[in-house]
């Protein structure tokens, strides 16, 4: 690993964005994992990602909520996602104190 550091925003190393549905939109059976201000998953037929990515609980009684997610997945509107862009490539050693 490179102990060279280069210095820049987050937003030019990640793609944060929210969903555009309503809960109501969601279907029983869908294809894709639904992701809301719940705990609980639904399932809709379409996707807005098919990325790794971190989902954050942006409303409601679970503000704040963290997910890791891989896969395609949808989103309601009070509901949000990180991903990568598709250039950066992170290298790093984790260590647990």
């Amino acid at each position: 690993m490179s102990n060279s550091w280069k210095e820049t925003t987050l937003g030019e190393v990640v793609e944060i964005f929210t969903g555009k549905k309503d809960v109501n939109q969601t279907v029983p059976n869908g294809e894709h994992i639904f992701f809301s201000c719940s705990p609980e998953t639904f399932r809709s037929n379409d996707y807005i990602c098919d990325n790794k990515a971190i989902i954050i609980v942006g409303n409601g009684s679970y503000t704040g909520t963290v997910r890791f997610f891989e896969g395609k997945f949808d989103l309601y509107q009070r509901t949000y996602a990180c991903t990568l862009k598709n250039d950066t490539r992170f290298e790093f050693d984790i260590k647990f104190l």
